[in-house]
């Protein structure tokens, strides 16, 4: 959290059993929260003005903050030495525009994902994670004795407001415990841990649960709760519990609207991906990406009309006079796609059922496979070219110097 915020963040959070939250923050009123991931430290950031002029109660990192690791070839990453981890974030938070929207007052709240990580797609075996999980910490301004320092991983909960206008914030850490071996990706204490949270009588009107990887995406191609079926249902079936949860998520470089339909009510998820770059696979022309994405990789839990593969934010504006809840993915300065809904609508059982998912724009397998099968042939031809041409032109000047002499 912002070091602005330290000294009445410590003051006024508990750990706190009669409110079900690891920390109360009651004097944080809730009506917008803008969150969003996937962000170059080394690349410009247009959107932090963006994101101030909407004035939000709290900005969330959902993942990526920085890409601590380094990529030695495309898609393949090796981890970084502590000390350019150290470095990248510390790059970040000298960045004018994100200094200058921090310096506002904003209270920063985050939670990693793999590249912040310091793993590509990593989990547990991360040998260095809890040295970088205080480097994590720092680059949040979290106070030195606060017990996120202590905790095993970085998942969290907060409770913001009083009375009926209380919102719940459960950020999920999928990186710390996740074992692939056995397709588990939170571990034991935090599967313990949520269940309690989410069915927690705190008086929350709405519960933000936060993933750095999408949660109902049926996609084939992405890192996603849905990579190991055993998690996402286990999740599913605890979130069904609580008609309140809407889910945020990031890491795809693209944003979209999905929902789910619980035994009770319709599970909404957020996602908003690509505060620096963007498209799901950035070596790919972006129009290839976003035909891919809208007509031949869509998903059957999708609403939004689209994907959108623009640099994007995400934004949660409650109406509480109303009880109307808005999910918005912005570009710079404009809401490129948003859906509402009603919170005592949700809640009572009324509105069950999701809207008609966009998926009748889905391909055939074979399409699909086909277009996949275009695309790596025309990111591998890109790569080639540029890495071909590089050694081409090393040749040619050896050839040159070799003449020469």
């Amino acid at each position: 959290m912002h070091v602005a915020t330290v000294c009445w963040f410590t003051a006024l959070s508990i750990i706190s059993v009669s409110y079900g939250a690891d920390v109360f923050l009651e004097n944080i009123s809730v009506t917008k929260l803008a969150f969003g991931s996937c962000n170059r430290h080394d690349l410009p950031q247009p959107l932090w003005d963006s994101i101030g002029k909407q004035e939000p109660d709290l900005f969330l990192w959902l993942g990526d903050a920085v890409y601590a690791d380094t990529r030695i070839f495309p898609f393949v990453w090796r981890s970084s030495s502590l000390s350019v981890v150290r470095d990248k974030f510390q790059q970040q938070k000298n960045n004018p525009n994100y200094k200058k929207f921090v310096d506002s007052g904003v209270p920063i709240f985050g939670v990693w994902d793999d590249h912040d990580y310091n793993l590509n797609d990593g989990g547990y075996e991360n040998v260095g994670r809890t040295q970088v999980q205080q480097i994590f910490l720092d680059f949040l301004d979290e106070d030195a004795d606060s017990w996120r320092r202590s905790r095993d991983g970085l998942y969290v909960s907060y409770l913001f407001g009083k009375n009926d206008e209380k919102v719940k914030l459960v950020l999920l850490d999928v990186r710390s415990h996740f074992d692939r071996a056995t397709g588990d990706v939170l571990g034991h204490d935090q599967w313990s841990w949520l269940e309690r949270e989410i069915i927690s009588d705190d008086g929350a009107a709405l519960v933000l649960v936060a993933s750095g990887v999408q949660v109902l995406t049926e996609m084939t191609i992405i890192d996603k709760f849905g990579s190991t079926p055993y998690s996402k249902q286990r999740l599913l079936n605890i979130l069904s519990q609580n008609p309140k949860v809407l889910i945020l998520s990031g890491d795809v470089h693209f944003g979209e609207i999905s929902c789910h339909n619980t035994s009770s009510y319709p599970l909404y998820e957020l996602t908003s991906s690509g505060l620096t770059h963007n498209c799901l696979i950035s070596l790919v022309p972006e129009v290839v990406c976003n035909v891919a994405l809208n007509y031949f990789l869509s998903q059957k839990k999708r609403i939004s009309p689209y994907v959108y593969s623009g640099l994007n934010y995400g934004m949660v504006t409650i109406n509480w006079s109303t009880r109307q809840v808005t999910m918005a993915v912005y570009g710079q300065d404009y809401v490129v796609m948003n859906h509402s809904y009603n919170m005592t609508t949700a809640s009572s059982g009324l509105g069950r059922f999701c809207p008609t998912s966009t998926a009748e724009h889905s391909g055939t397998w074979v399409v699909t496979w086909t277009l996949g099968l275009l695309v790596t042939l025309a990111m591998c031809r890109k790569v080639l070219c540029r890495y071909g041409i590089r050694e081409s032109r090393l040749s040619t000047k050896v050839e040159r110097r070799t003449d020469s002499e």
